[in-house]
């Protein structure tokens, strides 16, 4: 029996959000009480924020936590993952 259970990856929006707003990653993370580097990171995808920090995100962005994050489906892995921040914008 084949099983249907379809495994996503979560991929957030907060640079997109903010490059909309004209931000800096400085200035957002003034607004949720991090540090830019931490701002860099969540965007990155080397870092998921808190429940509270995802919030505070939210918050900022006057927009639910779900409306900040993209699913698609998972890829299988291919060797070693790559620590570099994918710049492109998820459609």
């Amino acid at each position: 029996m084949e099983s249907s259970l379809v495994m996503t990856t979560v991929r957030n929006r907060i640079r997109e959000l903010r490059l909309e707003r004209g931000w800096t990653q400085q200035r957002l993370a003034d607004a949720v009480g991090v540090s830019r580097q931490s701002v860099n990171s969540i965007e990155c995808g080397r870092y998921v924020p808190s429940l509270e920090l995802a919030l505070s995100f939210a918050r900022v962005f006057a927009r639910s936590t779900d409306s900040m994050a993209r699913t698609t489906p998972a890829q299988k892995p291919r060797g070693e993952a790559s620590l570099t921040c994918n710049l492109r914008f998820i459609a």
